[in-house]
Parts: C-alpha cells; sequence; structure tokens
C-alpha cells in the first residue's frame, strides 16, 4: 500500500487531508511538527510528504531542508502564506500550494497523481 505523511499542527487540517487520501486508498502517517517529520521521514519509506510550515517545535521549511540533506522524496507544502514560496521551491519543496483557496484540493490532486499514484 501506497503511504504518504501529513505534517501540521491544526487538527481540522489534518483530517480533512486524511478523508482526502483514504478516498485514494493512500494510507496516512501523521504528525505535528517538523522535528517529528524529519525523524519520521528518516526511518520511513513514504511515497510523499504533505507538510504545512507554520509548525511548533519546528517549522516546515526548516524540516525541508532537513529532509532533503537524506531524501529526494517528493514534498507538496501546503500553507496559508504565499510569500515564502518561492523560498521553499529554492530549498526542495516538489509542488506549494496555498491554503485555502477553491483550488487547494484540485492542486493537491495535481500533486498525487504526478507523485504518489503516477500509474
Amino acid at each position: 500500500m501506497v503511504r504518504v505523511i501529513i505534517a501540521d499542527d491544526q487538527r481540522d487540517n489534518i483530517d480533512s487531508l486524511i478523508i482526502f487520501f483514504e478516498q485514494l486508498n493512500i494510507d496516512v502517517d501523521c504528525v505535528a511538527n517538523g522535528a517529528e517529520l524529519v525523524s519520521r521521514v528518516r526511518d520511513t519509506d513514504y511515497k510523499a510528504i504533505v507538510t504545512d510550515n507554520v509548525m511548533p517545535e519546528m517549522d516546515g521549511l526548516t524540516a525541508v531542508s532537513r529532509i532533503r540533506e537524506f531524501s529526494q522524496v517528493p514534498i507538496c507544502m501546503l500553507s496559508g502564506s504565499d510569500s515564502i514560496s518561492e523560498y521553499a521551491l529554492q530549498i526542495g519543496v516538489t509542488k506549494y500550494i496555498l491554503k485555502g483557496t477553491t483550488l487547494t484540493y484540485e492542486l493537491l490532486k495535481e500533486f498525487v497523481k504526478e507523485y504518489v499514484l503516477p500509474d
């Protein structure tokens, strides 16, 4: 079974993403901060990562930088701020999606089709 990991500290966002991925028959692990994300990605083979940026303990950008030191797993960053999108892509985010728009889940579906379920 295909497995992705979600990093977000907002329960509503996590619940929505779990439903989204379960509808596509994709297993999901969840963490609430970037430090946990880095640790889990180091120990588990995920098909992709979906992460927020603003989280306690370690933000998403720092987590992405650390993950890129040892993995090239596709990373989708969902963020409420468009101001960091260019930097996020420069440090290794595969796809940057602005949260809360009418296109958020359509863009996430494109990421999944390209990187998680390409067949």
